[in-house]
């Protein structure tokens, strides 16, 4: 029996980057395909609000360190991935979109081992997309998100405060990065410059992702 064809497309970069955008365009683009966002999941779940409210005992010993600029820890958010993934695949969903995830060389081995695990009853293909971006381009976008809000009436995310914003650069250059050398290293790293505009971005997302198609 032919096992079912699933392809996984991991959007990586600095906050701001454009990586739910991006997601988001190509969500558009083709059918039975899902965002899924580790933000998401995590805003869900604490808060106890919507499909991830469920995931919120299991974040909680980690709010204060993600609201303060850090990382939810490997395996938790993993394993919460996985158990999405499994849940989207039963609904008929076939391309998956993660958004800033995963974050370190730790969850990179995870989501490896994750795929190999199910590649016993599915065909999967995995891309990583990177936006490089400068320091000073994620403070804007952040800032600019943030004023967004307070017009709107709105509270800003915590994590566009430009303290967080900082932390986050911090855990970035010191967890993230070497996730992205290795992926380089390794051959596995589609670069696509984060700072040009939208229309540009997506458009060269779309052919360099094309080409890996199976």
């Amino acid at each position: 029996m032919e096992k079912t064809q699933l392809r996984f497309i991991f959007f990586l970069g600095k906050g701001a980057a454009g990586k739910d955008t991006q997601a988001d365009f190509l969500k558009t683009k083709v059918p039975d395909t899902i965002a899924i966002s580790t933000g998401e999941i995590y805003r869900g779940a604490k808060n106890s609000v919507g499909e991830f409210a469920k995931y919120h005992s299991t974040l909680e010993p980690y709010i204060k360190n993600v609201d303060a600029g850090g990382y939810i820890p490997d395996e938790p958010i993993v394993n919460i991935t996985k158990a999405v993934i499994l849940e989207n695949i039963e609904a008929g969903k076939r391309v998956f979109l993660f958004t800033g995830f995963p974050r370190t060389v730790i969850q990179l081995n995870l989501v490896d081992q994750m795929v190999r695990d199910m590649s016993g009853d599915y065909e999967i293909t995995d891309s990583y997309v990177y936006y490089p971006v400068s320091d000073e381009v994620v403070r804007e976008r952040s800032e600019k998100r943030r004023q967004l809000a307070f017009a709107k009436g709105e509270i800003p995310r915590e994590d566009d405060q430009p303290e967080s914003v900082n932390r986050k650069l911090e855990t970035f250059y010191k967890l993230t990065k070497p996730l992205i050398q290795r992926l380089c290293i390794e051959d596995r790293l589609i670069v696509v410059n984060g700072e040009r505009t939208v229309s540009e971005v997506e458009a060269e997302t779309s052919l360099k992702i094309s080409r890996e198609r199976v």
